[in-house]
């Protein structure tokens, strides 16, 4: 699922064992405690390791696996980060060490100029943010700096109405569909962050490809860290973003195909 390899918010993880050239092929894997037998025609296997509820943080696992000619190899253990955490915004103290934590929520701000009104994508800029969690941070082996310990964004929208009029369910509301979006580059220093992440003003609205949608659109988004715990909705950010009459869908144009 989205997240940062290697890191899990529920006691489980999956590895996926997988031979490199040995002719013999691979018979069995004890990974954790458990041995199961490669049975299904392949040299391969994806194994479901169970963690424990007590082993927050980091987990390592030893892995054998044995050929079928009976040899042997004990792999270099993989290491597991099990970040669980209680993400019920009502909740508070230590049942929400396991989530992003914003220090400084910065400013975020939508491209609004007139041609960017006439389309469904927009660009999310955020400056000034400064992000903390308790496990993905570069005490995990994480490249990411300080102030800016988060793996993406998670983004919801709400559709106001063509005059913006309609009352905002607000960013507690079941009815709101959350969308990941990893963040890949961040521009930090003195412990804030600068960054970028896409919005489509039409995912999780059902809308489809329709053009009679104009009006104002609020922007709802809340911190990932690597496990894929979000930050409260008590410190959501939010912006109004208006779609103008006559916007334009994305596509491609394509040539005119003759014969």
């Amino acid at each position: 699922s989205d997240g940062a390899p290697g890191f899990t918010r529920v006691p489980q993880a999956t590895l996926r064992v997988q031979d490199t050239g040995d002719c013999s092929g691979l018979k069995t894997v004890t990974a954790g405690g458990g041995t199961e037998a490669i049975t299904d025609g392949t040299y391969a296997k994806n194994v479901t390791l169970t963690v424990g509820i007590a082993d927050e943080g980091r987990v390592s696992v030893p892995v054998t696996v044995i050929d079928n000619a009976g040899n042997p190899d004990n792999l270099a253990d993989p290491t597991i980060i099990y970040d669980p955490s209680d993400t019920d915004a009502t909740v508070s103290g230590d049942n929400q060490q396991g989530l992003p934590v914003i220090e400084a929520a910065g400013t975020l701000t939508v491209n609004d100029t007139a041609d960017a009104r006439r389309t469904i994508l927009r660009t999310l800029s955020f400056s000034g943010v400064d992000v903390n969690d308790n496990l993905y941070n570069a005490l995990n082996g994480v490249s990411v700096p300080e102030g800016g310990e988060f793996w993406g964004v998670w983004i919801a929208t709400e559709y106001l109405g063509a005059n913006g009029s309609a009352t905002p369910v607000g960013p507690s509301s079941t009815t709101l569909s959350w969308t990941p979006v990893e963040v890949t580059s961040r521009t930090c220093s003195g412990g804030t962050c600068s960054f970028r992440a896409p919005v489509n003003l039409f995912t999780g609205l059902g809308f489809g490809p329709r053009t009679d949608k104009a009006g104002t659109y609020r922007v709802y988004v809340r911190f990932l860290d690597g496990a894929g715990n979000p930050s409260t909705v008590a410190s959501v950010m939010s912006e109004d973003v208006v779609l103008a009459s006559g916007y334009r869908l994305p596509g491609s144009v394509l040539g005119v195909i003759s014969r």
